[in-house]
């Protein structure tokens, strides 16, 4: 009986040992601070010439490129003053690429062909330097439907 009782404190004493050794060589995992992004865009419906769909980044992304709208889907409420679209965009940079979720609220101005666009991003996914990137933030522009576009500026935090 005694040879039992030792060989069970043994075993757990064993067991407990390679536990702590365990939990002692992983170390403590560092989490990514996040860091601030801001990035002025403008778009122009159909992209018609070079500077027509541009992007610049500015913070933890400094890159320049052009930005495509990938998918769209826009609502009224019922409203003739507040609309709702959701947007998949991809910024095409030297470093990479980035595509975020857009959802936008956008309201009249007291010019009816002038609108603010005010929403919500989150990364979808990147490519290049951007492919393990996460991040959100808000969206804030004007929307000119007289010259079919938009000058946005999206500011958040990625890590």
């Amino acid at each position: 009986m005694f040879a039992l009782t030792t060989s069970r404190i043994t075993w757990t004493a064993m067991i407990g040992l390679l536990v702590g050794l365990l939990a002692a060589s992983t170390g403590p995992v560092a989490a990514i601070q996040p860091e601030d992004v801001s990035i002025d865009a403008h778009t122009e419906r159909d992209c018609p010439g070079p500077a027509s769909c541009v992007f610049t980044a500015t913070g933890a992304i400094t890159d320049v490129g052009t930005v495509t709208t990938d998918f769209v889907r826009a609502t009224a409420l019922p409203s003739p003053t507040v609309g709702t679209a959701q947007y998949v965009k991809t910024f095409h940079g030297q470093a990479g690429s980035l595509t975020i979720l857009l959802n936008s609220r956008i309201t009249s101005t007291n010019d009816p062909t002038v609108w603010n666009e005010q929403g919500h991003w989150l990364i979808l996914s990147g490519t290049g330097a951007y492919a393990r990137l996460l991040g959100q933030g808000e969206e804030s522009g004007i929307r000119d439907f007289a010259k079919q576009s938009l000058d946005v500026v999206y500011t958040g935090q990625i890590h």
